[in-house]
């Protein structure tokens, strides 16, 4: 890792502030993968025929530092989505250092909780709403939370989407066909909001599915 590369990542939310000792330890045996699709990045499993997306990830994120942390295997695959760099740190180091450092813990410990959480929200998506619903809800909390003017564009590619709320791109394709009868609509990658007490009635709101976590994590 070079000069500049150390000190860009010394800035991450997980280092920055430490004591630059402590900063050093962690980075001494760490090294940057470069990825050709990367910057967002999404955890999946797969069985024998499709593969299902978990999360996905953005800049500054943690990818399942649970597993480093117990020393324990990796229960999903990671796959980048567009051109990326990530940061590899030894395991034992981080472990070595996070007891040690409250601030290092408390950080780590904030994440993961924070996947918690996003995960369970999910859980609770896929088990009390049916496809169609989801899809609605997920497009109205992303006009709400990236959306100017009542609209955003899906940052993701509509298979990817698919994936990501437990629909096959067909059922994705059949479903998208309705949503310009409950007050929203999706041409190309742009969302539309036109009638939000629509969209509210058909895919009912709850705040403890939906709420955001941004603070806590960056995973959608």
């Amino acid at each position: 890792m070079s000069p500049a590369e150390r000190q860009s990542v010394s800035a991450i939310p997980l280092l920055a502030g430490l004591d630059g000792n402590r900063v050093a330890r962690l980075l001494a045996d760490a090294s940057i993968r470069r990825f050709a699709k990367g910057e967002v990045i999404k955890v999946y499993t797969k069985d024998h025929e499709r593969s299902h997306m978990l999360l996905v990830f953005s800049d500054s994120d943690l990818f399942m530092p649970a597993a480093a942390l117990t020393d324990e295997p990796y229960l999903a695959s990671v796959r980048a989505l567009k051109v990326s760099r990530l940061l590899l740190m030894d395991a034992a180091a981080v472990r070595a250092e996070m007891a040690c450092c409250p601030k290092l813990a408390f950080r780590l410990i904030t994440h993961i909780a924070g996947h918690f959480r996003v995960v369970l929200r999910h859980l609770k998506d896929n088990r009390t709403r049916n496809g169609p619903q989801r899809l609605v809800a997920y497009l109205l909390r992303l006009v709400d939370e990236k959306g100017v003017g009542g609209g955003a564009d899906l940052p993701v590619s509509k298979g990817t989407l698919a994936s990501r709320l437990g629909m096959t791109p067909e059922s994705l394709s059949r479903s998208l066909q309705l949503l310009a009868e409950n007050g929203i609509v999706v041409r190309g990658r742009r969302v539309a909001l036109n009638d939000r007490a629509q969209v509210e009635r058909f895919c009912k709101p709850d705040p403890l599915i939906d709420g955001g976590e941004s603070d806590l994590v960056r995973a959608w």
